[in-house]
This record gives C-alpha cells, sequence and structure tokens, in this order.
C-alpha cells in the first residue's frame, strides 16, 4: 500500500495541479468524464497523456441507452472515447460494452441497470 497515492484535483486544470515530474502509472476515471462538455473532455484526455505513464481505465455511461426519459449526465459512444484517446499517446486496448447499477440512494434497490462502456488504454512511449 505504501506506492498508492490517492489526489484530488479538477479533471478541467490538472495540468495545473501537478508538476511535470509528478506522474501516475495507472488512472481510473469512474463515471467523470461523461459529466465533462466536449470541449472539457478533449483538455482532461489531453492532460491525462502527461500524467499517466502506463494504464487508463474509463467507465462512461453509453449511447446504448435510450435517450427519451434520461436524466443522468450525458451518454458517451465508442466513437467519442476514440476520438478523445485514440492517438499517439494512448493505444486503446477494448472498449466493452458493461451494465453498471443504480444505487440505492439514487432510487434502486439494484433493480436499476444501465448500459456503460468499460475502456481500457495503455500509454505510448511518445
Amino acid at each position: 500500500a505504501e506506492n498508492i497515492r490517492f489526489r484530488v484535483a479538477s479533471c478541467t486544470t490538472l495540468s495545473e495541479s501537478f508538476s511535470s515530474s509528478e506522474t501516475f502509472d495507472i488512472a481510473v476515471d469512474s463515471a467523470c468524464l461523461h459529466c465533462l462538455s466536449d470541449e472539457d473532455a478533449m483538455l482532461y484526455a489531453n492532460s491525462l497523456k502527461d500524467l499517466v505513464t502506463e494504464r487508463l481505465f474509463v467507465g462512461c455511461f453509453s449511447t446504448a441507452n435510450g435517450s427519451e426519459g434520461w436524466t443522468n449526465p450525458r451518454r458517451l459512444g465508442r466513437e467519442d472515447l476514440e476520438r478523445y484517446f485514440a492517438s499517439e499517446f494512448w493505444d486503446i486496448r477494448r472498449i466493452e460494452d458493461v451494465w453498471w447499477a443504480r444505487p440505492s440512494a439514487r432510487g434502486s434497490n439494484q433493480g436499476g441497470f444501465c448500459h456503460g462502456l468499460w475502456m481500457e488504454a495503455v500509454r505510448t512511449n511518445n
């Protein structure tokens, strides 16, 4: 556990929150990306390339959820994840369809599920 570090920072100003020598082997984004505007999502994705040295995991709501009655943050498709992360800096290894359970605090007793996407990307040497 001595090698684990948790940091809190605004995802839209990561480059201002960390020194250029401070990096992380792995980063996990669990339901942050889909809360950002397209412009902020691009800024966020671009800043992660300077902070993450090995592997990135991203979980988000999927466009497989119908738009009718959708009151959660925006839904993202595979093409969105590819647009944000497919570059000379990331090798997207997989984007999988997953199911997310709605937490009981949001009105579910593990009965409300929605479609999600789970992406794994590996940092290239660029």
